[in-house]
């Protein structure tokens, strides 16, 4: 395969291939002075699919990428290719998980460590049409001025965003991600060119097929859901509808179990049925 064709097929939006070419330094250091330009960082320490708990026996988080500058704030990027269910409990549980990792027992709360929880999404994850999206702190619903530093700070990146300026690098990333390359030496060349030194291990490209078989049974899982939703919305309206011309609740039950046998399991059909003798069915 030629450059191109790889690139159609090793996308940065794919889990092992955004670690890998994470893991190559210049690449990781160049992201995140992008992502967050006002911070002048010049250095970094990092590692991939860190996992973190609180204690033992607590829920465990596996971080894209954990990286530290040379002042001390930590940075935990994770690529996000659908926007999380619940989204704002998930960030503070990585936030609580960061700061116990790194407050050691005797620490005061003027030392704790400042930390950026940077999530890439592939799409708008809330629709206000913003490159980027920033928090920090703690806001107070009675006056906008009133405001409490903390430390934490979040980065929401929108690759769709038509609002607000992100940096050359970060808009390259954001092209590279809908599959826009670049020919022009820059960001996006080299981590084009980190993607393809990615394609050239059968084993790495083995953890692509295995990622792209995942998302094809949440895909199906997803698509299986909604069908199942409109065939047990389509089979109610018929038990309805059989029911207002006399059918008996037998000879209903048993069209209904032929008819929509291969999308619904026996158990949910009679569910379905059973109601008539209640008289509940409802449209």
């Amino acid at each position: 395969m030629n450059e191109k064709e790889i690139l159609q097929q090793v996308r940065i939006t794919m889990d092992p291939v955004f670690k890998w070419v994470m893991e190559q330094k210049d690449n990781c250091l160049r992201f995140v002075q992008a992502a967050l330009p006002e911070l002048n960082i010049v250095e970094i320490k990092f590692q991939t699919q860190k996992k973190m708990h609180e204690y033992l026996n607590s829920k465990a988080i596996v971080t894209d990428i954990l990286a530290k500058d040379n002042q001390g704030r930590i940075f935990d990027i994770e690529m996000q290719i659908t926007v999380p269910n619940e989204l704002g409990k998930r960030i503070r549980y990585y936030q609580d998980v960061l700061d116990v990792s790194y407050t050691p027992k005797s620490t005061n709360y003027k030392d704790l460590v400042e930390t950026y929880i940077i999530f890439i999404f592939t799409e708008d994850p809330f629709g206000y049409g913003y490159k980027k999206y920033t928090s920090k702190g703690i806001a107070f619903n009675e006056t906008k001025d009133l405001f409490l530093q903390n430390g934490t700070h979040l980065v929401m990146l929108n690759p769709k965003g038509i609002k607000g300026q992100v940096t050359p690098d970060m808009q390259q990333f954001f092209n590279l991600e809908q599959g826009i390359f670049s020919h022009k030496k820059g960001y996006a060349k080299q981590l084009q060119d980190s993607m393809v030194d990615f394609s050239r291990s059968p084993e790495r490209m083995k953890q692509v097929m295995t990622f792209q078989d995942k998302l094809d049974d949440i895909a199906e899982a997803t698509r299986n859901k909604t069908l199942k939703e409109e065939s047990i919305k389509r089979l109610k309206g018929n038990i309805s509808m059989l029911k207002k011309f006399g059918i008996s609740a037998e000879q209903i039950r048993s069209e209904m179990l032929q008819e929509y046998s291969d999308v619904l399991t026996s158990e949910e059909i009679e569910k379905c049925v059973s109601v008539l003798e209640n008289n509940d069915v409802k449209s």
